[in-house]
């Protein structure tokens, strides 16, 4: 049986290689870098004002973007961290991120874990639309864990997850049809092409997830709630 990390690994990797920006959007139009890259300033300028407001991180030496893909949010974490670390399980996603980001640092993560990475390393950590991808909840648990346990005390993690899915993402009838036609030989880029794409969509309840944070060692500072269908909510944690 395919390990269902494995697996998710090389279906980013062949979206990655296809359409590096339609994978991270989900949209199917044609972007430009410069349009793309723009659509980081809402969701920055909403972290950092929850940030301010929560007094956190209390530390500015290093941040994470987990699950960076082509590296949008990198250079806003440049302008206040003087490290800066992507992580993405896509060798071609991390490519893309390396040549808009020079300066930061960046790890292919080939395994379900963060151990790459020291227990209370990072100030701020941050996750959007990543988690919710993955492809199962025991996978879920455990990066969210991993997050507080790299977390330094008094940093702050800032994850996004949807917190139910409508009946038309419970059923994902586009990864259905992706997987049957995948299965008999259809290549991965013609599948794309017409529209139909591997990635799940996960959702975990509100209390779900406070209970990982919890029991991780963390708090659950805030739950922001956020515009669009399958987004859910932003989490604010500490520990």
């Amino acid at each position: 049986m395919a390990n269902p990390f494995d697996s998710h690994v090389r279906d980013w990797q062949n979206m990655a290689r296809f359409d590096p920006l339609r994978a991270i959007s989900g949209q199917k139009k044609q972007w430009s870098m410069d349009e793309f890259f723009a659509t980081a300033q809402v969701h920055m300028d909403a972290l950092f004002w929850v940030a301010s407001s929560l007094g956190l991180p209390n530390g500015c030496q290093r941040a994470l973007e987990f699950g960076c893909g082509a590296g949008r949010f990198l250079r806003h974490l440049e302008k206040r961290f003087p490290a800066v670390w992507g992580v993405d399980v896509s060798p071609a996603m991390i490519d893309l991120a390396q040549t808009h980001n020079p300066d930061c640092k960046f790890h292919l993560n080939t395994t379900a874990d963060l151990s790459f990475f020291p227990s209370d390393h990072f100030d701020l950590i941050y996750s959007f639309l990543v988690l919710q991808h993955l492809p199962n909840r025991l996978l879920i648990k455990g990066y969210l864990k991993e997050f507080l346990r790299i977390l330094r005390p008094g940093g702050l993690a800032a994850f996004q997850m949807p917190d139910h899915l409508n009946l038309r993402w419970r059923l994902q009838p586009r990864r259905r049809l992706y997987r049957i036609l995948h299965s008999i030989g259809f290549s991965s880029a013609h599948l794309q092409f017409w529209n139909l794409l591997p990635m799940s969509l996960i959702s975990l309840s509100s209390d779900a997830i406070e209970s990982i944070v919890v029991s991780a060692g963390g708090r659950l500072c805030r739950k922001q709630v956020l515009d669009g269908g399958t987004e859910g909510a932003m989490y604010y944690c500490t520990k």
